[in-house]
């Protein structure tokens, strides 16, 4: 009898093991990356972000897949954004609400989010 208990034990064990590392979701590791660079992107923190795009192109490097492009397209996109929204912060610390100055700015910043969240 000990050999059946132990025979159902490691057939538990194969069980709770076999997906051991495995995320809750089946994603590209591309999108988790291209999720992480927009986080840190968004946190201004450009070193992080750099890194990010960096191991984004070695994980993409020699794959045959359309969404690569999209990937990429769609950190520039967010890098785009980002610079557009620190313009936006810099000009509503220099201009009152209403100048055409911070209404550009916002303008600018509204284009550039739509244009990142119009796109795959």
């Amino acid at each position: 009898m000990s050999d059946s208990r132990d025979q159902a034990a490691a057939t538990d064990a194969e069980a709770m093991v076999k997906d051991y590392g495995a995320p809750d979701y089946t994603r590209r590791l591309a999108d988790k990356i291209v999720f992480a660079f927009n986080h840190a992107a968004a946190l201004n923190r450009d070193d992080v972000a750099e890194l990010l795009e960096q191991a984004l192109a070695k994980c993409i490097q020699g794959e045959k897949d359309d969404r690569n492009a999209v990937a990429l397209g769609k950190t520039a996109r967010w890098r785009e954004f980002i610079v557009c929204r620190d313009a936006y912060k810099a000009a509503r610390e220099k201009h009152d609400y209403g100048s055409s100055e911070l209404t550009a700015a916002l303008e600018h910043m509204k284009s550039a989010y739509a244009e990142w969240s119009d796109h795959p």
